[in-house]
């Protein structure tokens, strides 16, 4: 520390005395001895605010301490001669803010002074210019500027200097020749295609670079072009052949047939799901001791008697329905006053229903209705006592227009 010659010994003394933390080379309170004060080169703040306080310290006191202000002190009582301590961007030396990390060393300044020294900082020098760790130089270099230097790639057409931690000074190529771009990396690369950005911006995904193709993560799915994702796998009917087996119905006529119901029922689940299951049983000998190829054939067939059972039911319900609603049409188009009236007008006995019941079955969404046309006393009562009846209830008379349909 500066001491006034005269009051050397008398302040060095109360130095003693005043500083509760003599002994430690740390961030202490401080106490100013003659003319010293917190902008003086023996104090390192950690940043402006403990300088700050340190200031106000100062004069509050008048002039005597830090109050709650600390700093590291080159002193032989606190930070010895020797000392070196590394402080980071933004600490406080000379009363400014230094924003670069520097090193300094405590060492004896001439005439009983103490005071840090910077023995070296996180820059790189390169001409005029000083250039912090981490930070480029905002000018477009060329190959030649670069000389004596570590180039990215010696295909870069301009350059910017970059400062790593070292320090350590590189060209770092910002554009490049022959059509080629510059990586993140200063690497002069093949462009990219538009592929390959939309494999990259996608997730769960791996560009080939041999290839040249995009692959997914996750095997279970593929790359989908059109949507830019990984899609789940379609079901695919592999033409692999048939390895040698020890099951006798595992032979090719087996695997082509299962391969027709494939193809033939690839609109149901159940179906497809069994045949990928024989089909795999008998293509994959580690999968032989998993499942019962008797069995599973033997599921498969019922499976395909169901659904063929339920196919017939239906064009038989259909054409049933179609034939009894030509016969029912018929029959309306018989009913004309030619055949039920007589030339009088009169009820033409001749022409009654010879049945007591006409019995029409509907096929509906909901089940069968069964719709009676019934004579009763015909010749005592004539048309009057016709009707329509569904399910007992009366739906048309005599007289009424209706037509039977199929819904």
């Amino acid at each position: 520390m500066r001491k006034l010659a005269v009051f050397s010994i008398f302040l060095v003394v109360l130095g003693f005395i005043s500083n509760a933390n003599a002994g430690t080379c740390g961030p202490n309170a401080i106490t100013y001895i003659g003319n010293q004060s917190p902008t003086d080169n023996e104090f390192l703040y950690v940043n402006k605010t403990e300088f700050d306080k340190s200031e106000a310290g100062y004069l509050n006191t008048g002039k005597y301490g830090s109050g709650d202000g600390k700093a590291w002190e080159c002193d032989d009582e606190f930070c010895p001669y020797g000392k070196t301590l590394e402080m980071n961007a933004g600490h406080v030396f000379n009363g400014q803010v230094i924003n670069i990390k520097t090193k300094y060393t405590c060492a004896e300044c001439g005439f009983g002074s103490d005071c840090w020294i910077p023995v070296s900082q996180d820059v790189c020098k390169y001409r005029n210019y000083t250039i912090p760790v981490g930070k480029a130089l905002n000018k477009n270099m060329t190959i030649i500027d670069c000389s004596g230097l570590d180039i990215t790639d010696t295909s870069g057409e301009s350059f910017e200097l970059i400062c790593r931690s070292g320090p350590h000074l590189i060209c770092k190529a910002k554009t490049c020749k022959n059509g080629l771009v510059a990586d993140n990396a200063g690497k002069c690369v093949v462009a990219k295609t538009e592929a390959q950005n939309n494999c990259e911006n996608a997730n769960g995904t791996i560009w080939d670079k041999d290839k040249k193709e995009c692959k997914c993560s996750d095997k279970s799915k593929i790359w989908n072009a059109a949507k830019k994702q990984c899609i789940n796998k379609p079901i695919v009917i592999v033409n692999s052949p048939v390895k040698k087996s020890k099951v006798s119905e595992c032979d090719e006529l087996t695997i082509n047939w299962l391969r027709e119901v494939q193809l033939k029922y690839s609109d149901d689940e159940e179906i497809i799901k069994l045949v990928q299951e024989i089909i795999d049983y008998c293509t994959n000998d580690d999968n032989r001791s998993q499942m019962n190829f008797d069995n599973n054939i033997t599921k498969l067939k019922i499976l395909i008697d169901i659904r063929l059972k339920k196919s017939q039911a239906v064009i038989n319900s259909e054409n049933t329905i179609k034939s009894l609603t030509i016969s029912i049409k018929e029959m309306q188009s018989g009913m004309g006053i030619s055949v039920w009236k007589d030339k009088e007008g009169e009820f033409n006995k001749s022409r009654l229903v010879s049945d007591s019941v006409a019995g029409v079955v509907l096929g509906t969404a909901g089940g069968l209705i069964t719709s009676s046309v019934i004579k009763k006393n015909q010749e005592e009562n004539g048309f009057e006592d016709i009707s329509c009846t569904v399910g007992g209830q009366v739906v048309a008379g005599w007289g009424d227009e209706f037509t039977v349909g199929v819904r």
